[in-house]
């Protein structure tokens, strides 16, 4: 247990202490690495490729804001002259009075940034979303000659000559060199996903979903077909607009079809609140947070491992939700469902020898009559594969038992994951999950641990119960990493070291949801220690797990093509 109070520690100082932390959370953070120019002197030769950009592309380069290091413009800044930043990630959702200009680094446009002049990126790209406004011309650019590219010799704030002056150390000063820049970004279009990341976090994900066309595979529908309507991305200026979108199709082994239809009402543009009228029968799981339904999928078709349960879910409902910026939503609802069981009704899969499909396990069926809300704040720079950001949700949900409702119980879910860059190829990434509720959750809603995305070094749903902590540790190591240099074993590859630990318990006292953990010891959690080989994004993954429980225990290897969290 010593061991894993040491790495509670470690995980919530660097969430509450790392050097990113104040640029998640106050306005003022991207401010602390400015640097103002005084003079020109012989000494510019130090930083050659930036008195290129300067000569090139900013003229005599006296008329500008220079940072090193990530920059942010927000909303409400408006920078009266040309921006360049060197070395770091320039995102600009507020008003540049002239040329945003980075040099190794990516731009981002919210949709509320305006440029008057040209955005130029130097060895970086270009990500805009829709509704940016730029009067001149987007450029993207490499500039990779042996004087210019070499990153060793690349200089800190504190080495620069006497004509910069830096006002306040930037935060950003201690991880040497861009994280960004350490980890090659697959070549499908990031900044079309950049675009619609508005309208992907608003879709309901118990689907593969191929704007149009919707397909998945496991082991109570076989194969499912069928057609989507999208939802929009958002609506720009009208004061009231209506959307429909959903989803229709049927399962093979079932014989059954299922569907979704979406109404949606949007008041005020993009930034107003969203009224909408649902209605639906879908096959459905709660083990989207273990595992997303594509991978799942490719495991049960290919390998006859199917990692969700599922259960039948018809009803309607009505709800609200509020944008109230573009990373951070909340949502209300009120809905009435009729739950069934689903049986395992295929055994095929491409490969898997004499293997067969689990079962499916019965759940507790009738009818619910529930309140639902949530929340979602996620500031993360990319939704499939972060190195950086926040990402908190909560989700509640409320039941009375009445005469036309057969539960009566509430159940809350918090997720606090942080992924923090440290250094040139270096990541450590933490998530923080709990649950509890309140009556007798039926079987569906209890909260399960152990094997992938969990538990690690146990097997799939080891643990079950109504109050559940999970900690997961993830410290990433990229081939860019100095660590590695000039090992050719190692080279090819990314290693990431885990550490695992949690518990999912029945409690005796269910009257409240804060009730039962103080039953809850050190002792009494379950952790394992791991290592995995990942390629450049840590998505593709070969995990090795152990248990540090007492005991003999296997060494449990998987295969991923998603991370943990």
């Amino acid at each position: 247990m010593k061991l894993l109070k040491l790495f509670l520690t470690l995980g919530l100082s660097l969430i509450l202490y790392s050097p990113v932390f104040s640029q998640a959370f106050s306005d003022n953070a991207s401010d602390q690495s400015a640097i103002s120019e005084e003079q020109q002197s012989g000494s510019e030769s130090q930083l050659p490729l930036v008195q290129h950009v300067k000569k090139r592309y900013l003229g005599s380069g006296k008329d500008i804001h220079f940072f090193e290091g990530h920059k942010t413009v927000n909303k409400q800044d408006k920078f009266e002259k040309s921006i360049l930043v060197n070395d770091g990630d320039l995102t600009i959702a507020g008003r540049v009075q002239g040329k945003a200009v980075a040099i190794n680094g990516n731009i981002r446009l919210h949709a509320s940034a305006v440029v008057t002049s040209d955005v130029i990126s130097i060895n970086g790209k270009i990500y805009r979303e829709h509704g940016a406004r730029i009067k001149g011309e987007m450029v993207e650019t490499v500039i990779r000659t042996q004087l210019y590219s070499n990153k060793s010799s690349r200089m800190r704030s504190s080495e620069l000559p006497k004509k910069y002056k830096v006002s306040v150390e930037s935060p950003y000063e201690n991880e040497g060199e861009t994280w960004t820049r350490s980890y090659n970004w697959p070549k499908k279009n990031r900044s079309e996903n950049w675009r619609r990341t508005y309208k992907t976090r608003t879709r309901h994900n118990h689907m593969i979903n191929d704007d149009h066309f919707v397909y998945r595979y496991n082991r109570v529908e076989g194969l499912f077909l069928g057609a989507n309507v999208p939802a929009v991305d958002n609506f720009e200026s009208e004061m009231v607009n209506l959307d429909f979108n959903g989803f229709f199709g049927y399962g093979f082994a079932t014989e059954e079809w299922r569907y979704r239809g979406n109404v949606e009402l949007w008041l005020f543009g993009k930034h107003g609140p969203v009224l909408g009228m649902t209605a639906y029968n879908l096959t459905d799981s709660d083990d989207e947070w273990i595992i997303p339904t594509e991978e799942n999928s490719l495991a049960a078709f290919l390998i006859r491992e199917d990692f969700q349960d599922y259960f039948q879910r018809e009803g309607f409902g009505i709800y609200a939700r509020e944008y109230i910026s573009s990373s951070f939503d909340v949502t209300f609802g009120y809905f009435e469902d009729d739950f069934s069981s689903l049986e395992r009704n295929t055994n095929w899969s491409l490969f898997g020898g004499d293997k067969r499909f689990r079962h499916n396990p019965l759940i507790e069926p009738g009818q619910m009559k529930s309140y639902k809300a949530g929340f979602k704040l996620d500031t993360r720079d990319d939704d499939d594969s972060p190195f950086s950001g926040w990402l908190i949700s909560g989700s509640a949900m409320w039941n009375k038992s009445s005469l036309a409702n057969d539960f009566d119980y509430d159940r809350f879910i918090l997720d606090v994951r942080r992924y923090i860059p440290l250094r040139r190829g270096e990541n450590f990434d933490i998530r923080l999950r709990a649950g509890s509720s309140r009556g007798n959750m039926p079987y569906q809603h209890n909260f399960y641990l152990g094997g992938i995305s969990t538990l690690r070094g146990f097997n799939y749903k080891d643990f079950s119960g109504n109050r559940m902590v999970l900690a997961n540790f993830e410290y990433r190591i990229g081939d860019k990493s100095r660590r590695f240099s000039n090992n050719w074993v190692i080279d090819p590859l990314n290693l990431v070291l885990f550490f695992d630990s949690g518990l999912a318990w029945f409690a005796g006292e269910t009257s409240k949801y804060n009730k039962g953990f103080d039953q809850l010891t050190w002792n009494q959690l379950h952790s394992n220690i791991g290592v995995a080989l990942t390629d450049d994004e840590g998505r593709v993954r070969l995990n090795f797990a152990k248990s540090v429980d007492a005991g003999q225990s296997d060494i449990i290897v998987t295969f991923r093509i998603n991370r943990a969290f």
